[in-house]
């Protein structure tokens, strides 16, 4: 099963959507910055934001690995990540009208997900 990151969750913050996009941004940086410090290390990775309701289990470990985020959101997400660019971020439409004033973007086709 996935984890991912619940940005406000359990105290939702006016710029969750800003340091949701800005941890998977650093988290791509961090994948650069491994691939160019270790010889013959190749990793990649995709990732995508989306900004909406979800449904989070609070009585959850996460220094344990638990975490339980479900939702048509969440879905979105996990269909946007896979048409985001390797090494890149992928932004739902809420997302991107939440932070383009504070994030440069490069603009994607545009698609139609399911959710």
């Amino acid at each position: 099963m996935r984890s991912w990151p619940s940005f406000g969750a359990p105290i939702a913050h006016e710029d969750d959507a800003e340091r949701a996009v800005r941890a998977a941004l650093r988290i791509t940086e961090a994948i650069k910055e491994l691939n160019g410090s270790t010889p013959k290390l190749d990793l990649s990775i995709r990732a995508a934001i989306n900004t909406g309701e979800v449904l989070v289990t609070l009585g959850a470990r996460p220094q344990a690995g638990e975490g339980m985020v479900t939702g048509d959101t969440v879905n979105a997400a996990s269909r946007l990540q896979g048409i985001a660019p390797v090494g890149g971020v992928a932004v739902g439409e809420i997302t991107y009208r939440a932070t383009k004033g504070f994030i440069s973007y490069e603009s994607l086709e545009p698609v139609t997900v399911k959710g």
